[in-house]
């Protein structure tokens, strides 16, 4: 029997791939997003599930195609940032369709507006321009324009983006790639500024989650840092592993 649930899936970084584990474990339950809300590199993945691609496809696909020189392009260096131009080109070229509204399964794709700091939630338009409006972390990145309106990360604003389901939150399975790893002193500043962000998204990720039929965040997963895409494999085995163990006590009713 196959059971449909709405999905929420945070950003992270490298860490995103976790998503796809996370689902992959999901589908081999019988349970499948009936809608997907999503930011960051939740929104990646997110994308190609909502376009009609099993977990083991995009595992396969970005598996062989994602490295660190295709998410940024290192010679669009302009006032310290860099683009995410090969991720676009990567995700047009890959996806069935183009726009948000025809997608067969219902997207939703958080960001942050960089002007008032709100958030914003892209429900119609292109695909792709909405995914890296809302992977385009601030001073990495440069901020997305559209419709003279510069969007950059969703976790700013929300980096669990459970909005689109206020009111049926009790139906949503939430993942939360970002588990704060234990105090170093001698962390890097990769490694600070990963632990500064996520601690300051805490207080919004937890009110997110409350309510939640199901929230998943893989302890394992603080071993990781933001740009670790040589460590794939391992992110999404440490989601699966850790999904198909909850997943043993878990009973899912559809309504």
């Amino acid at each position: 029997m196959m059971i449909q649930k709405p999905f929420v899936l945070s950003g992270g970084g490298a860490r995103g791939f976790a998503h796809v584990g996370v689902l992959k474990a999901m589908e081999e339950a019988g349970v499948y997003p009936a809608e997907i809300a999503a930011t960051s590199a939740g929104s990646i993945i997110g994308a190609f599930v909502a376009d009609g691609f099993s977990a083991e496809e995009i595992r396969e696909l970005m598996l062989k195609k994602i490295g660190l020189s295709m998410l940024v392009q290192w010679d669009d260096f302009r006032s310290g940032f860099i683009s995410l131009k090969n991720l676009g080109d990567f995700m047009r070229k890959n996806l069935r369709h183009r726009r948000l509204e025809d997608l067969p399964v219902p997207f939703y794709v958080a960001a942050t507006n960089f002007i008032d700091g709100n958030q914003h939630i892209f429900k119609t338009g292109d695909i792709v321009d909405a995914v890296l409006a809302a992977s385009s972390i601030p001073v990495l990145f440069l901020p997305m324009m559209i419709n003279d309106t510069p969007f950059v990360d969703g976790g700013l604003s929300n980096n669990l983006p459970a909005e689109p389901f206020e009111g049926r939150k009790h139906e949503v399975i939430a993942v939360h790639v970002n588990a704060i790893p234990p105090f170093d002193e001698k962390s890097g500043m990769a490694q600070t500024l990963d632990r500064t962000l996520h601690l300051s998204f805490m207080h919004t990720v937890k009110k997110s989650a409350e309510g939640c039929l199901l929230y998943i965040e893989p302890p394992a997963l603080h071993r990781f840092g933001i740009f670790d895409v040589h460590k794939l494999s391992e992110i999404y085995q440490t989601g699966y592993t850790y999904t198909t163990q909850i997943l043993k006590d878990q009973i899912f009713i559809d309504p």
